[in-house]
């Protein structure tokens, strides 16, 4: 009773310090709910800025009204025609639309911009983005399934206090963030990522007869989920994917053609998609969206004017959050308060002209002091905002005073805006009032989890007498204990820590057989020995083979197999994976049959339940094989019933295996693990069966080996069983980032018209888990397949789990504390890396114009705004200024 009561007391303060740790480390970000007014225009001019002065709110409209379509996941690529003309590759050339209006209309109505998202790019953190002007924090990317209402100023906000009817159609998201904000919505459920065309029909529906209502609204919102459903469903290229691209592109050729001289239209997308459809990271193919403008009437800048095929080689370079001022002044509305965006200068022409008027730098001026004033009120703000706006005040009212000879003070004014507005959004990246952490509820969180996980530790060894924690350290397990301890606070080690588990479990399992000293085995046991030993090394060593890539994985040989590729796609062999994992199904039931000898209710049900689980297991994935109409027409409305049936009666042989003791050395498999096993093979999908039966498969064997090796000390194999539940969370395509997180496990067995929330967060989180959660069930087996007698805490079912769990949580508190301060770091010395790159660009630049004074060379004006840099990016941007360098000299 005693030690009971004690191991509770050590695992509670070992979970409170957990809780309390994220208590501390995901805090939201400080949001400031300020408004910005029309009357704010009286502290932004000058009383000898009357003549600037007009009957509107801050800057003269351009447009009355606006259609913004936006495209979720629609990445840059996508949008491009021309070669390669690869048919294989199902997402290219699909869009010709937007070559073909910059062709008709040119660079001065026209404009094909990259969009660059900030990470993390899930597709709430975006729209707060594209309406705030405000940069997301990593936590926020949790409000992505629990939307609430914004309370930052907005544009949906500011059009709603300016008496614009607002029209929405599309994802369900902008009506929880605006609630109310709308004079007519028209949202459809967003999550039901099965669905690629419900939502999409359902903007359609509303679309044109609003676009032939024009009196009923000034600003129209349509977001269309198709692409970015099929991206998650099918992965990008995909046959889907030509046809809802080709469908999207004849929806904005009927927009277009119906616009008026006084409508702007919009087409953006929030993010972009990796090769599988998946988004969340900051990847190049995540970040990298698309942002098209297009009237009828020209407003662009006239240096932007260049032929579409050179237009095709070098695009313009926007922030998303720059989309806010520019949007807010070309339709009369006042810049949000907390925006952070700079004027994307192609939509203001005066602000690339050389004989700029004041009223064409106007713009910029308003957008400075806006930004200024936010800043102003940011606390623990790095950049001081005062100086610099008193220094850009004097350049403005040499421009006002003096405007014959102004042109010098204009450009400084320009460039000096730009500047500021560029330091500030480097600024906020690097603020701490982005993130805050509460640093004192952190450590004392961290010492509670380890105080808590060393009390176990120490509870374990006092009831195993003849293993103290000074033993531990002096085995083979202690280095490895060490290492895995450690290993959070290096980086290097951090990124690649799959590799990092597969060599210390290795090494584990090679020192403890080196060091078991001399044993005494017949020729036939030393055989199968080293066919044990062999086999958990091969099967370990396979599940690479699963393994997927995290951002910083790129530019080095990271290739992901074609077993990972949706079964639908016929380059998949999606038959060969199915009829494998119905291979590895069947073997499991086989070996979990119930042995003779054993009650004859029990063995019934045993039978019954894995009889119903693996028949329709099997059926579930031989069904998917078919086209989703075929499978329709074959199931109807009861798609979801054989899943659910498999997964309804591994439930209940989990049930019936927890009232079973564990199977004997030559009775088979345990009920519980073989349950637990065909259970997760439901949400893990046939793609990832084989690991995790080749994580089932090093399980066994490393009990064999211990029944003819027993370990000199009990912590070697649950040492073991961590690492290798850590590897099974690899082997089954997990890494630690949001773009490998499986979200279709959330929509096995559910309704496609509506899948519930939290039961799919559930089915999620067991899928993310399903290689640590069937080491855990299978603990106990430890101590029944030989006669080896571990701790009690250890021969439990619920405790050993328990504490595995506390141990992972505890090794992640150390990681997520160690990359909470090499980002703080890294995100200035990336940004300021790529500023002085930039720079050296222009500068060769220059100096090549001036070397050529009779032949006038022009490049591309890329804004490139800072992201993340790395190693391959620098060096491509070198080898370029060395190219440049040499045809200038030539």
């Amino acid at each position: 009773m005693y030690r009971s009561v004690a191991l509770t007391i050590a695992l509670g303060i070992a979970v409170c310090g957990v809780c309390l740790f994220c208590c501390g480390f995901l805090l939201q970000r400080q949001a400031i709910e300020e408004r910005s007014e029309c009357s704010d225009k009286s502290n932004f001019y000058r009383s000898t800025d009357e003549s600037l002065r007009s009957l509107h709110c801050w800057y003269p409209a351009k447009f009355k009204k606006a259609v913004i379509i936006l495209i979720d996941a629609l990445k840059f690529e996508f949008t491009l025609y021309g070669p390669p003309w690869d048919e294989n590759e199902h997402y290219r050339n699909k869009m010709p639309v937007f070559s073909e209006l910059f062709a008709q209309t040119g660079g001065e109505q026209t404009a094909l911009l990259k969009f660059l998202a900030d990470a993390p790019t899930t597709t709430v953190q975006r729209l707060k983005a594209l309406m705030t002007g405000g940069l997301p924090t990593f936590i926020d990317a949790g409000t992505n399934f629990y939307q609430t209402e914004v309370r930052e100023d907005n544009l949906v906000n500011q059009m709603f206090r300016m008496g614009k009817k607002a029209v929405f159609m599309g994802d369900d998201a902008w009506v929880n963030l605006f609630p109310g904000k709308f004079t007519r919505a028209f949202a459809y459920p967003s999550f039901v990522v099965k669905d690629l065309h419900t939502v999409d029909n359902g903007v359609l529906e509303h679309l044109y007869p609003e676009l032939d209502s024009e009196g009923s609204w000034d600003v129209l919102v349509a977001h269309f989920l198709g692409v970015d459903h099929c991206g998650h469903w099918l992965g990008r290229n995909h046959p889907a994917m030509a046809a809802k691209l080709k469908q999207l592109d004849q929806v904005i050729r009927l927009v277009a053609s119906k616009l008026r001289e006084d409508t702007l239209l919009v087409v953006m997308s929030d993010h972009g998609m990796t090769i599988d459809g998946d988004h969340g990271g900051e990847t190049e193919d995540e970040v990298e969206a698309v942002l098209f403008l297009h009237a009828k009437k020209p407003f662009l800048s006239a240096e932007s004017n260049m032929t579409a095929m050179e237009h095709r080689r070098s695009f313009p370079t926007v922030a998303q959050v720059d989309l806010v001022p520019t949007l807010a002044l070309l339709l009369d509305l006042p810049i949000p308060y907390s925006s952070l965006g700079s004027l994307i200068p192609e939509a203001f022409p005066g602000l690339t002209a050389k004989h700029a008027k004041p009223q064409e730098l106007l713009p910029l001026w308003l957008n400075v002091q806006q930004v200024a004033r936010y800043l102003g009120q940011v606390p623990n703000s790095p950049l001081h905002p005062e100086q610099r706006l008193q220094e850009l005040r004097q350049l403005w009212d040499q421009c006002l005073d003096n405007p014959p000879s102004a042109e010098a003070a204009t450009k400084a004014f320009v460039n000096g805006s730009l500047v500021f507005l560029k330091d500030a959004r480097h600024a906020a990246h690097e603020a701490r009032v982005w993130a805050t952490f509460d640093i004192p509820r952190m450590y004392t969180g961290l010492a509670m989890a380890v105080l808590g996980s060393l009390l176990l530790v120490y509870l374990c060894c006092k009831e195993h007498e003849e293993t103290g924690v000074l033993d531990i350290l002096k085995s083979p397990t202690g280095p490895c204990v060490v290492c895995w301890l450690l290993m959070p606070f290096s980086n290097s080690f951090a990124v690649a820590e799959h590799m990092v588990v597969l060599y210390l479990f290795q090494t584990l399992l090679a020192s403890s057989i080196l060091f078991k000293g001399p044993v005494t085995l017949s020729t036939s046991r030393s055989r199968a020995l080293a066919l044990c030993v062999a086999g958990i090394l091969a099967a370990t060593r396979l599940s690479a083979v699963f393994w997927r890539c995290r951002e910083e994985h790129l530019g080095r040989p990271c290739d992901e197999s074609l077993l990972l590729k949706s079964p639908s796609e016929l380059q998949s062999r999606g038959l060969e994976r199915v009829l494998g994992a119905c291979g590895c199904a069947l073997l499991l039931a086989c070996a979990a049959w119930p042995a003779r000898g054993a009650a004859r209710l029990t063995s019934a049900l045993a039978q019954t339940g894995l009889l119903a689980a693996t028949g329709a297991l099997l059926a579930h994935w031989l069904v998917q094989l078919k086209p989703p109409a075929t499978v329709q027409g074959l199931l109807g409305s009861h798609q979801e019933l054989l899943p659910n049936t498999a997964m309804l009666a591994s439930l209940a042989l989990m049930v019936l295996g927890t009232l079973l003791p564990p199977a004997q050395p030559g009775h088979g498999v345990s009920l519980l693990p073989a349950a637990t096993l065909l259970f997760l093979f439901t949400l893990a999908g046939e793609s990832y069966v084989p690991p995790l039966c080749l994580e089932a498969a090093a399980l066994w064997g490393l009990i064999k080996l211990w029944s003819w090796l027993p370990p000199t000390d009990v912590w070697g194999p649950v040492l073991s069983w961590l690492l290798l539940g850590q590897l099974g969370f690899f082997g089954t395509g997990h890494q630690t980032s949001f773009s490998t997180i499986h979200w279709k496990a959330a929509f096995v067995g559910a309704p496609i018209d509506q899948p519930p929330l939290t039961l799919g967060a559930c089915k999620v989180l067991l899928n993310t888990f399903a290689g640590p959660l069937v080491a855990a069930v299978s603990l106990p087996l430890v101590g029944n397949m030989f006669s080896l007698e571990l701790p009690c805490c250890a021969r439990r079912p619920f405790l050993p789990f328990l504490a595995y769990c506390v141990l992972l949580l505890l090794q992640e508190q150390l990681a997520l504390h160690e990359e909470r301060d090499r980002l703080r770091d890294d995100v200035g010395s990336s940004r300021m890396a790529k500023d002085e790159i930039v720079k050296r660009v222009w500068e060769t630049r220059d100096q090549g114009v001036a070397k050529k004074s009779n032949t006038k060379i022009e490049l591309a004006k890329t804004r490139i705004e800072p992201t993340h840099t790395n190693s391959q990016f620098m060096e491509s941007i070198q080898k370029g200024e060395l190219y440049l360098s040499q045809q200038f000299q030539q």
